[in-house]
C-alpha cells in the first residue's frame, strides 16, 4: 500500500520503494462559488412558489454556466434549494474573476439580484493526522 507523507510545500508519495515528489498544485486544491438567491426576492414570485424559485435557478444558472465555460475559467458543479434561497455553484480557478464574469452576465437582467456569491475551497489531498 503507498505512503502518503505530508511535507511543507510538498507531499511524497511512496510505493513500490519508489518516491515521487510533487509539489502543491491548484490541481490539488478545488475552489467553488455558489450563486445564492433569495426566493423571496426573485421578481413575480412569492416565497412559497418553489417550482418557479427552480425554473428561476435553472434559468440563471445556464445563463451563468455558458459564460463560464466560454471564458474557460470554471465548470457547473451543482444545485440546491432550501432555507428560503435556491443555489448553483462552479468549480473555478480564480475567485474575482469567476465573481466578475458572474456579476457582469447578469447585469441588466432578470438575474441581477443576487443574495450572495460563497466562496469554498477544499484541499482534496489533505492526510489524515
Amino acid at each position: 500500500m503507498p505512503s502518503t507523507k505530508v511535507v511543507p510545500d510538498t507531499i511524497r508519495y511512496t510505493a513500490c520503494g519508489v518516491t515521487l515528489r510533487r509539489l502543491l498544485s491548484k490541481a490539488m486544491i478545488r475552489k467553488s462559488i455558489e450563486v445564492c438567491y433569495d426566493i423571496a426576492e426573485i421578481p413575480g414570485l412569492g416565497p412559497d412558489d418553489l417550482r418557479g424559485a427552480l425554473d428561476f435557478r435553472n434559468a440563471a444558472s445556464a445563463l451563468i454556466e455558458a459564460a463560464v465555460e466560454e471564458a474557460g475559467i470554471g465548470a457547473w458543479e451543482g444545485t440546491e434549494i432550501g432555507g428560503g434561497r435556491v443555489s448553483f455553484g462552479f468549480q473555478v480557478h480564480d475567485f474575482e474573476r469567476a465573481e466578475a464574469l458572474v456579476r457582469q452576465t447578469v447585469a441588466g437582467t432578470e438575474f441581477a439580484k443576487i443574495a450572495e456569491i460563497e466562496r469554498n475551497v477544499w484541499d482534496d489531498d489533505a492526510a489524515d493526522p
